[in-house]
């Protein structure tokens, strides 16, 4: 598969001169992620042609976010998968990291249902600074209460929501508490 960058082009040489060019980030992120032992679908090549950027990966297998649209798994399927991403996105901010671009569409399912990460250009340190990652996963702990209401939960759907949490899933409320998220 090639990605392709398109800005201008002497955003671009000037970037890759610099060292500072997306696709130059994407390849050292790669490189990290993977040497932490995180599945990360390797880098063959990269370059910049014409002005414009590029990067090369094998292809790995088509996005998450397809597969669920298309509703080609099971029900185990997308709860063993939503645990390896749990475990995933765990194993990155144990080891400091933290992917900001982490989503079903930049993760790929291969022939096995193993999962790959892609776009890793978004991956930053942490600097043992959870804040960040914490509110990110507190909004979407309440974007998937409200997804489904389609609107704000009410106060009375709010302790409902954070009773069932606390009896489900404790570190989300502590995720919750933690990052300051209002319900």
């Amino acid at each position: 598969m090639i990605k392709r960058f398109d800005h201008s082009v002497l955003r671009q040489r000037l970037g890759w001169w610099l060292g500072l060019h997306p696709v130059q980030r994407e390849v050292h992120c790669a490189e990290r992620l993977a040497g932490l032992g995180l599945p990360v679908v390797p880098i063959e090549s990269c370059g910049i042609e014409g002005g414009r950027g590029w990067l090369m990966t094998p292809y790995a297998g088509p996005s998450l976010q397809g597969v669920l649209e298309r509703r080609e798994a099971s029900r185990g399927q997308v709860r063993a998968w939503s645990r390896a991403l749990g475990r995933m996105t765990g194993a990155m901010l144990a080891r400091g990291w933290w992917n900001r671009d982490l989503k079903t569409s930049n993760v790929l399912v291969d022939a096995s249902g193993g999962l790959w990460m892609i776009d890793t250009g978004g991956a930053r340190r942490t600097g043992g600074r959870l804040e960040r990652p914490l509110r990110v996963m507190a909004r979407l702990l309440v974007k998937t209460a409200t997804q489904d209401l389609g609107r704000p939960l009410r106060e009375g759907e709010r302790a409902a929501f954070l009773a069932g949490l606390r009896e489900k899933a404790p570190l989300a409320v502590s995720v919750l508490r933690r990052a300051s998220v209002p319900l």
